[in-house]
């Protein structure tokens, strides 16, 4: 398990040395692609798009964007994104987990949770680890196990694998699939090399749509303070108050989608600076006991925390920062208000009735504000090209326009634009970042 002196040690080398690590972060990484579909969702394609057809893409489901977490090894192991297991399932190929030296004696146990039960029919393994860690660290002998009873007992493999040096795209098989929501990666040696290595495991097959989690609301925890979290709906409002003095209290809103919360994040410091706003996920584990928040740059992990729940009555900062007055506040204040929450089903327009509590937020606030217009943006990602993702985002922000259109606002009042891929939030070179950047946006005219 890392220490924090083997992240000092692994830190004083990449600035030294960087082993071919930095001209590797610059070229980016590739990512796996993902559905201009809201996180989570697996509904059948809809031909209502008119543009040029999508590629065909397949979901990552061990992926994070995609809801899984990890289990084992645990968190206290995990506090150097860069390097740590997080980067196993972060999407990104150009940077890879590297084990502590004495994890090569013995071999190496991952364990996953997925947050549906799924039944993986082949596996993927990016095994170019020469960004660090070095190719002959690369993990050889693999052995995959699925369970379905819980993260400890009832695993029953899946694959047997031998892994080539150095090579990303390694696709297997799986000719028995079983069906279950854990999955154990046993990684049994390497090249030669001083650590164990693998730059991404990846997960492809069938699995249902991930239930809306529907009671996260409470107060979660970590060393440096507290997030306090309503729900309404696919609805997420609150505060997070921070044990360090030196910061104000931030507020944050967003949405959730099965397990994933899109976060759009707003805090001030104490000294006037600029307030610093940012996006980013949280992904629940199945019991919501806890949440992990993750942050990507183009190069990969930037932060990866676990915040464990504390209770189930938010703090009284939460009950002062709802939903919609976050909404009506962004609105007056910055002109603009970031939405997550509503829904739309796989490539479509057609949005999923669990959005509604979201748009009765919006129309509240239109219903308050009676001379306000607003234009109503679309925004995608990147996956399947300009063309595509402009007539999608147009129909989004239309579709949007007509729920509120039929709930009374008057037409006059609004326009839906469509912004397609041109205005992203994050970084879309990985799954964390496209999964941000699928929103729709109010702007106050």
């Amino acid at each position: 398990m890392k220490t924090n002196f083997t992240l000092a040690v692994w830190t004083l080398v990449l600035l030294v040395c960087g082993c071919g690590f930095i001209d590797r972060l610059k070229s980016g990484g590739k990512g796996d692609p993902v559905s201009n579909t809201e996180i989570g969702s697996t509904e059948t394609p809809k031909p209502n798009v008119s543009a040029s057809p999508l590629q065909s893409v397949e979901r990552d489901l061990l992926s994070f964007a995609e809801g899984t977490i990890i289990v084992q090894p645990s968190y206290d192991s995990r506090s150097a994104p860069a390097f740590g297991p997080i980067a196993l399932i972060d999407s990104t190929e150009n940077i890879n987990w590297v084990s502590d030296a004495e994890d090569v004696a013995e071999p190496f146990d991952f364990v996953l949770e997925m947050p549906v039960k799924t039944a993986l029919t082949s596996l993927v393994f990016d095994n170019d680890t020469s960004g660090f860690g070095g190719l002959d660290s690369g993990v050889r002998d693999v052995t995959v196990e699925v369970s379905d009873l819980s993260a400890v007992s009832g695993f029953r493999q899946i694959l047997v694998a031998t892994l080539k040096k150095g090579e990303n795209g390694q696709r297997f098989t799986v000719s028995d699939p079983i069906v279950g929501r854990w999955v154990r990666a046993t990684f049994k040696n390497n090249f030669g090399g001083n650590y164990l290595s693998v730059a991404e495991m990846r997960g492809f097959g069938d699995a249902p749509a991930t239930t809306l989690m529907t009671a996260i609301q409470g107060v979660y925890s970590t060393d440096g303070g507290d997030y306090h979290i309503t729900q309404e709906g696919t609805s997420l409002a609150g505060c997070y108050e921070p044990k360090d003095v030196s910061t104000e209290p931030a507020i944050f809103n967003g949405g959730i989608d099965g397990n994933i919360a899109k976060i759009s994040w707003s805090e001030m410091p104490r000294n006037g600076q600029k307030v610093d706003k940012r996006s980013f996920l949280m992904v629940f584990s199945t019991d919501a006991a806890k949440f992990f928040t993750a942050t990507m740059s183009e190069s990969g992990v930037e932060s990866y925390v676990e915040v464990k729940r504390k209770g189930s009555t938010p703090g009284k900062c939460a009950e002062r920062n709802t939903a919609k007055d976050q909404i009506g506040d962004e609105l007056k204040k910055d002109g603009r208000a970031r939405m997550y929450g509503i829904n739309f089903d796989f490539n479509s327009d057609v949005i999923r009735p669990e959005s509604n509590a979201v748009l009765e937020q919006i129309i509240a606030v239109l219903n308050e504000n009676a001379d306000w217009k607003l234009s109503i943006e679309g925004h995608t990602d990147n996956v399947g090209g300009e063309a595509f993702n402009q007539v999608l985002s147009e129909k989004r922000a239309k579709a949007v326009k007509e729920y509120l259109v039929k709930a009374g606002i008057a037409t006059s009042r609004l326009q839906g634009v469509g912004k397609g891929l041109v205005e992203p939030v994050a970084t879309n070179e990985n799954q964390i970042g496209r999964a941000q950047n699928r929103r729709v946006e109010l702007v106050k005219l």
